[in-house]
């Protein structure tokens, strides 16, 4: 099974800087010294295998977010379905769940990725729009996300902490969006948010994290706000389509950010040093290891089982 990585950020950047001046070094003659390699810890070699085995779909491209779902992704942008979200999640340092895609912008200067997630609850009805109670809302998720933090800490990884709203719940009945948005900060020092979008369908809640730094949260939002715009439920799952006899969820908008944030937050949180990491140079480098693939191959993935 996948340890997730306890490196500190700045050995990561230097595990990844030395591959890539190993791959560059040989990727004229097409050999990558196996032995060089060798210089890195199996672990390290986990991590950067584990990245460049995260199938990418570029956009331009319209992408089926489970089976209900789709989104236009445009040039500038790539998405990874569950597969590959299994493996983001797991170099992010976040648990297994039922992450369908992950959304990321492909520039080296924007530290940010979208986690979708549908969680098929039924039709959440909208008559508490007028009435959510923030501040309690801000109680649960805070108790909500102490109580996760055991298991983070049985996995190596730091405990995360809530800082307070960035934006309070609120609900718009035009498009069915439910959005908050908290400040995050884990045990070394780290500091983060999560922007949450919850989009109501007939059948169900499709969740939209997004995660960011706190600098970059609110040009990412901008962004991510317009990339929403064309996603949509297909035929016969939007919320209007809701029909009588249809599945009805037993909690309401308060419930559905008090009861399910506290463990998305741990799963789509700031947690990922890595993640900063990927974001910031892994996209570059991984555009080396791409162009020297046959040799990244046979040294992650050809080896026999004997050696």
């Amino acid at each position: 099974m996948f340890t997730s990585p306890k490196l500190t950020p700045r050995q990561i950047v230097a595990t990844l800087t030395v591959v890539v001046t190993l791959l560059v070094a040989n990727v004229s003659s097409g050999i990558a010294q196996d032995e060089e390699l060798g210089q890195l810890s199996p672990e390290q070699q986990q991590m950067i295998a584990l990245y460049a085995s995260i199938d990418w779909q570029a956009g331009p491209a319209t992408v089926d977010i489970g089976n209900n779902a789709q989104i236009t992704i445009p040039e500038g942008f790539q998405f990874t379905g569950r597969q590959g979200s299994i493996a983001w999640n797991q170099l992010t340092q976040n648990p297994p769940d039922s992450t369908l895609g992950i959304l990321m912008p492909t520039a080296d200067d924007q530290d940010w990725f979208l986690a979708f997630q549908f969680d098929n609850v039924g039709y959440v009805k909208d008559d508490e729009k007028a009435d959510l109670d923030a501040d309690a809302i801000f109680e649960s998720l805070r108790q909500g996300t102490e109580q996760s933090n055991e298991f983070r800490r049985s996995q190596g990884w730091s405990a995360i902490h809530l800082g307070g709203w960035i934006i309070p719940p609120k609900y718009d009945d035009k498009t069915n969006n439910l959005v908050w948005a908290t400040k995050l900060h884990d045990d070394s020092g780290v500091d983060n948010a999560n922007h949450n979008i919850r989009i109501l369908g007939r059948r169900g809640v499709m969740t939209a994290t997004l995660v960011a730094s706190i600098e970059e949260m609110n040009a990412a939002t901008a962004t991510t706000d317009q990339l929403l715009t064309s996603f949509e439920f297909k035929s016969g799952e939007t919320y209007a389509e809701f029909t009588s006899g249809d599945k009805i969820a037993q909690y309401g908008l308060t419930g559905l950010i008090a009861g399910g944030a506290a463990v998305a937050a741990v799963k789509m949180g700031l947690f990922a040093k890595l993640f900063q990491v990927l974001a910031k140079g892994g996209k570059a480098i991984i555009l080396v290891i791409i162009a020297a693939a046959a040799g990244v191959k046979k040294l992650f993935f050809g080896r026999s089982a004997e050696e």
